[in-house]
């Protein structure tokens, strides 16, 4: 039986000083569960002082600063997990320098820039120093030559330089310092150029915003035209205007994802569609295929979360014609795009703005309502010609189009599947079956036996169903890590199955 919750974190490595100066030191610990990261510490056991972080993490990191010269002080760790239980570590103790640290860190590497309208975008890596304060960043537009510093103690490994001249070089060399005011030697000197075409500027207003995306958007799937420059909406560089440019821009644009890139493909860009995950679509149809009106569901199974959904269908305009697209419970939080030409239905799912996605998992995302003319046997002519699915990255995941299959639209018997994924993060898929109409509740609660939400009621059709949860309580609230309960109610059918909850 798993009793997690019912015990405090064990330590599984740590509590070590990572550092020390004359007036700070670093304490780290690693945790087999999520907790908050605190140090109670003093000249003696009695620990006067407390610092740290009430943020639930498993990797702990805590500075001490205003500390005094040769000066031993003792500690130890305290923190809460989840559940509430508290942690008390034993006391240790670490003494402070006597003399100033004069070792300079290490000089930081991988130092690159982007570029666009009147910016340039700095990035490098992260140096290992346990003391590291931050960095230090100069700009110059003569070289060789002193550049002179434009950026001190940056906390990030990246930097966006502004109010630039379009056509100007601009040289860079960047430094890293400690908490002593050590400084490395600088790295070599990089140079970037920005420019008045930007990629991601769709609608050539010289500024990538979410009007670009409505535009690419337009574009792809609602026959739009006059969007210039065009050349501009191929954001990632892979010289094709797709659902993964929108994807990629809206990363940018909300996510602080990677700048649109200039003209080719990055090394780091083509190096994530080497390996990409799996995407597996199809489409079926009813088992009975008698009545005039036929709805197609579009069934996707993907092994990780999906931003974008692009889609091409094609069916034979002689037999049939598209009467209605729509979303489904999976998708409901997604924007539905799509355009009906003769024969062809190009169809995008994507929410313009970022803020939701496609949980993992399988299950229907969209009912295509075909009515089929003078009852001609034709719904089979439907075919899917190509599909486009893209993670919260930008990726292209690996898409696999199975044939079109037939299934019964009516289960047998009552059921509740096991939420996936399962444990979650974010949000979670449930899904039922309904062999008749029922009045249907499904409910989460938390494990004081409490209502969070109703995700579910109302009367609904036979049939097989998916909700997804949030993690939200019913006022939209996020709620706490844990364990949670669904119990679903429909007719004389009850069950209740457990998920976990971890941020």
């Amino acid at each position: 039986m798993d009793n997690t919750g019912a015990r405090p974190e064990v330590l599984t490595s740590g509590p070590e000083v990572i550092y020390t100066s004359q007036n700070s030191a670093k304490i780290g610990w690693e945790t087999d569960e999520l907790s908050s990261s605190f140090i109670e510490y003093g000249l003696s056991e009695e620990y006067t002082d407390i610092e740290g972080n009430p943020d639930n993490d498993s990797l702990h990191e805590v500075i001490l600063t205003n500390l005094t010269a040769s000066t031993t002080y003792h500690y130890r760790v305290k923190s809460a997990d989840l559940f509430g239980n508290i942690y008390l570590g034993t006391d240790s103790t670490f003494t402070t320098e006597g003399s100033s640290d004069l070792t300079p860190p290490a000089t930081p590497e991988g130092l690159s820039s982007s570029y666009g309208n009147q910016w340039t975008k700095l990035t490098w890596n992260e140096n290992q120093e346990g003391d590291l304060s931050g960095y230090n960043l100069h700009r110059g537009t003569v070289y060789p030559g002193a550049l002179p510093l434009i950026a001190s103690n940056l906390a990030d490994s990246s930097y966006k330089d502004q109010g630039l001249v379009n056509g100007v070089t601009y040289y860079y060399q960047l430094t890293a310092v400690d908490q002593s005011s050590n400084e490395s030697s600088p790295t070599e000197v990089i140079c970037s150029k920005p420019l008045t075409y930007i990629a991601g500027d769709f609608n050539g207003d010289q500024t990538p915003d979410v009007v670009d995306v409505v535009a690419m958007v337009n574009y792809l799937f609602k026959g739009a035209e006059g969007h210039e420059p065009l050349e501009a909406g191929n954001v990632n560089g892979d010289e094709e205007v797709t659902i993964s440019d929108a994807v990629y821009l809206i990363n940018y644009l909300f996510k602080d994802g990677t700048d649109p890139c200039i003209c080719t493909i990055p090394d780091g860009l083509l190096a994530r569609y080497q390996e990409r995950s799996k995407a597996i679509l199809g489409l079926c149809f009813p088992f009975e295929d008698n009545s005039k009106d036929v709805e197609v569901m579009l069934e996707v199974h993907t092994e990780e979360e999906v931003a974008g959904i692009q889609i091409d269908l094609f069916f034979d305009p002689s037999k049939v014609e598209v009467k209605e697209i729509s979303r489904t419970s999976r998708t409901e939080n997604l924007g539905l795009y799509y355009s009906i030409e003769s024969g062809k239905v190009k169809i995008g799912m994507v929410d313009i703005y970022g803020a939701n996605i496609l949980a993992p998992g399988e299950g229907s995302i969209l009912k295509i309502k075909f009515q089929k003319k003078n009852n001609q046997a034709g719904i089979s002519s439907v075919k899917i010609d190509r599909a486009i699915v893209v993670n919260p990255s930008a990726q292209e995941l690996n898409v696999q189009i199975e044939p079109n299959k037939v299934i019964r639209s009516i289960p047998q018997t009552f059921s509740l599947a096991q939420n996936y994924p399962n444990p979650f993060n974010a949000r979670t898929v449930i899904k039922y079956s309904l062999p008749k109409d029922s009045k249907v509740e499904i409910a989460i609660y938390n494990i004081l036996g409490r209502k969070v939400k109703t995700l579910v009621n109302e009367h609904q059709q036979a049939g097989y169903k998916t909700v997804v949860w949030d993690g939200k309580n019913q006022k939209g609230n996020e709620v706490a890590s844990g364990v949670y309960f669904y119990r679903i109610t429909a007719d004389d059918f009850v069950q209740s199955k457990k998920m976990l909850l971890l941020k």
